[in-house]
């Protein structure tokens, strides 16, 4: 009887490791997976924020969201857009007249994507969101450089081809294309 009990057993731990294994790399592609829709849904976000500074920008110099001059035009238009008066253009986000310059029209420190973009540079390989986050938090401890914050200026880097993303298993690494790179390292010896 104990040699059919130890069978069972031997069997019934078998048959739980193996169950436990699959369970674990099947997480592991959903984890890959979730990561890859969250990257995604922040690109798709930084598109559709950018199309609707587009359509605002549109609206407010033409009158029309087409270019038509037409009042009766029926295309989608924001909410912040519906509720300005007519003929005000909204200031766009590029402009560089901020409570953090006092007004003046300039800029006093580099925005975040210009900081991630430099530490991509310096790194010179494959970086993970985690590490340029904190690099900048090291030597910027007055920026908001949480890992969510930097993930989303790398993938706005990487929408605007100024950087590379690539995966290795689940995770996620940033670098500069090579050409650019190489373009870098060249501009301070021409500035020198």
């Amino acid at each position: 009887m104990s040699d059919t009990d130890n069978t069972l057993k031997g069997q019934y731990a078998a048959q739980v490791a193996a169950d436990i294994s699959r369970n674990e790399e099947e997480l592991a592609l959903l984890r890959a997976r979730l990561e890859a829709l969250e990257t995604d849904l922040s690109v798709l976000r930084n598109v559709q924020e950018a199309l609707e500074l587009t359509v605002e920008k549109s609206t407010a110099l033409t009158g029309g969201p087409s270019g038509s001059g037409k009042t009766g035009n029926t295309a989608k238009v924001s909410e912040s857009a519906r509720s300005r008066p007519q003929g005000v253009v909204p200031r766009s986000r590029g402009a560089h007249r901020s409570p953090r310059d006092g007004g003046r029209g300039k800029r006093q420190s580099p925005t975040l994507r210009e900081l991630v973009e430099n530490c991509l540079v310096e790194q010179g390989a494959p970086t993970a969101a985690a590490e340029v986050a904190a690099v900048i938090a090291e030597r910027h401890p007055e920026r908001n450089a949480s890992i969510p914050v930097v993930r989303g200026a790398l993938e706005n880097l990487v929408a605007r081809n100024r950087a590379e993303r690539t995966k290795q298993g689940s995770s996620v690494f940033y670098s500069i294309p090579s050409a650019r790179q190489e373009t870098a390292g060249a501009e301070p010896a021409r500035t020198a």
